[in-house]
This record gives C-alpha cells, sequence and structure tokens, in this order.
C-alpha cells in the first residue's frame, strides 16, 4: 500500500495498537486518535488530509463514528474514503452505515478484508 496515510478513530488504545501495527507492516502511514477533540487537533496540525478514516463506531460520551465522520465531511473535505468498525451485529447499524456511503467490517476485525478495501483505495478506487 506504499505509503497510505489512514486515520484511526477508537476511543480504546489497544485497539488503535493493534491496527496500527498490523498497517504499518503493508507499508501504510498511521494516525491515531480517540475521539472528536483528538482527531479535530491532529486534523488542524497537520496539514494535509489522510487518504483513508476508520472508525469506530461507539466512541466515548455518546458520539459515534457516523457522527464525526459526518463532521469531517462538513468541516474538512466532502469526500473520503471511509470505514465503520463495530461489534454490532444489527440491521440496523449496518443500514445506517451503508447509506451514508461508508465501508462496513465487524469486530472482530477480519485483517484480509481491511487490507483489501485498503488495496482498492491505494489503487484509485472507493468502494
Amino acid at each position: 500500500m506504499n505509503g497510505l496515510t489512514v486515520l484511526i478513530i477508537d476511543n480504546e488504545n489497544d485497539i488503535q495498537y493493534g491496527m496500527q501495527s498490523l498497517m504499518e507492516n503493508w507499508d501504510c502511514k498511521v494516525l491515531t486518535a480517540g475521539s472528536r477533540k483528538e482527531t479535530v487537533q491532529l486534523l488542524d496540525g497537520l496539514g494535509y488530509f489522510p487518504d483513508a478514516i476508520i472508525a469506530d463506531y461507539h466512541l466515548d460520551d455518546g458520539d459515534t463514528g457516523l457522527d464525526l465522520l459526518g463532521a469531517l465531511k462538513r468541516d474538512y473535505r466532502p469526500h473520503f474514503p471511509a470505514m465503520v468498525l463495530t461489534a454490532d451485529r444489527t440491521d440496523e447499524i449496518r443500514a445506517s452505515v451503508s447509506s451514508h456511503g461508508y465501508a462496513l467490517l465487524n469486530k472482530p476485525l477480519k485483517p484480509a478484508k481491511l487490507r483489501a478495501w485498503l488495496s482498492h483505495i491505494a489503487n484509485g478506487n472507493r468502494l
């Protein structure tokens, strides 16, 4: 994936670390944030926008990955590849993520599915 920059937003440090380690083995540059505030601070200081964002569905303080991705589209860039991670397998969550045009990956994470999604992005495609 040769330098693809991916932002992981998850309120669990262990998840951030595990995903970062996995994706760095695939030659991705990985940025992490644990909340909306950390995400905004990171993006404001970065000087560029990541190639893709992966956000956990359930964040702290009642915030969701869908809400945060919507705010990023409004405040930073209207179109970017995004994936929502969740252990919630309900049809309601699946439909909501799909209606926003995001990819969905259920926990526990399947590395092959994540890698396939990132490969499509690295090759200039959106899923």
